[in-house]
């Protein structure tokens, strides 16, 4: 009767101390919803540089920085929830394992997450200088894509322009670049009346074609100004009729000096210093998680040794 009475009050003793230690408990908790807050915004800001800024279609300038940077934040975002996932399910249920995995990838997502800094740093400097020099990366593309017929890539080209504002690649009269311009994939030697489908004249309507059609002496519809009923733009037979040019709607300037001021004025200050304070303030919070995590997961095995050890000796003495 004395041994159960001692077993009782020792384990009494040991739920005691865990209700104490609770606050273990609650600080990875939090750490981990913090580190979830962190992956979401990783996740946004790469959707926003990929659907808004269209960075993943310039992949062909800037060595490719502009592409890589928000396919890094969005990986590193989605690993960052998963983990936070982790600790969150072994913060509530207390388990050694989960938390010890969750240390784990917090130790590993940390050298990607100063990584990123690096690249942050190589698409800010990219952002700081003059765009000029890839236009002939830009035209390269282009063309390529023209002869090729690879209707993707004139399709996101068409997009930047319809989304930018802009037609054709560099200078104030950057829309003559699709002057003589025919898709590579149209068959030659058939007659032209039978095989090209022209474009349509754009009535204040976006047309973003699921093929993109270039016909010789046409505009594209994307480099159309979509303003309702009052814009005119023909694109048909645009460059034959270019001295009636003045009368249309259609984006002038080439896309690389818009593309330029937009990112300049736009994402140059959320780089440097936004993005590098956000990104430190990241890696501290996932260092400190690792460590609460550990000392935490220190915690649990000395509370169970606590409640393991009357237990044996108990049992020991009963016998």
């Amino acid at each position: 009767g004395l041994s159960l009475f001692t077993l009782k009050l020792n384990v009494s003793i040991s739920l005691s101390a865990t209700k104490r230690m609770d606050k273990w408990q609650i600080g990875i908790l939090l750490c981990s919803i913090l580190l979830s807050i962190a992956g979401f915004c990783h996740c946004f800001l790469s959707m926003l540089l990929v659907f808004y800024y269209h960075m993943d279609k310039l992949y062909y300038i800037h060595d490719g920085w502009l592409y890589m940077f928000p396919l890094l934040t969005g990986l590193l975002g989605a690993v960052i929830i998963l983990v936070s996932g982790i600790g969150i399910f072994s913060g509530i249920v207390k388990s050694r394992k989960g938390l010890l995995v969750f240390s784990i990838s917090l130790g590993i997502t940390i050298l990607p997450e100063l990584s990123t800094m690096y690249v942050a740093g190589k698409v800010t400097a990219d952002i700081d200088t003059e765009m000029s020099p890839q236009i002939y990366e830009m035209q390269q593309h282009l063309l390529k894509a023209i002869e090729d017929g690879d209707a993707s890539k004139l399709n996101a080209f068409f997009k930047i322009q319809e989304d930018f504002g802009c037609c054709g690649i560099g200078g104030e009269d950057g829309y003559l670049f699709w002057k003589g311009k025919v898709l590579g994939s149209i068959p030659s030697q058939l007659d032209e009346e039978d095989t090209l489908i022209e474009p349509r004249e754009t009535q204040g309507r976006s047309l973003m074609l699921d093929e993109p059609i270039l016909v010789d002496g046409a505009l594209p519809e994307s480099c159309c100004i979509k303003c309702g009923l009052t814009c005119r733009c023909k694109t048909r037979n645009f460059y034959k009729e270019l001295n009636s040019a003045s009368t249309q709607s259609f984006y002038k300037v080439g896309c690389l000096p818009i593309i330029e001021m937009i990112y300049k004025r736009e994402l140059l200050g959320m780089f440097d210093p936004g993005y590098n304070l956000f990104a430190l303030s990241c890696a501290a919070l996932e260092f400190g998680s690792l460590f609460l995590s550990a000392f935490f997961i220190k915690i649990l095995a000395k509370r169970q040794k606590d409640v393991d050890l009357p237990m044996i000796s108990t049992v020991t003495s009963s016998d």
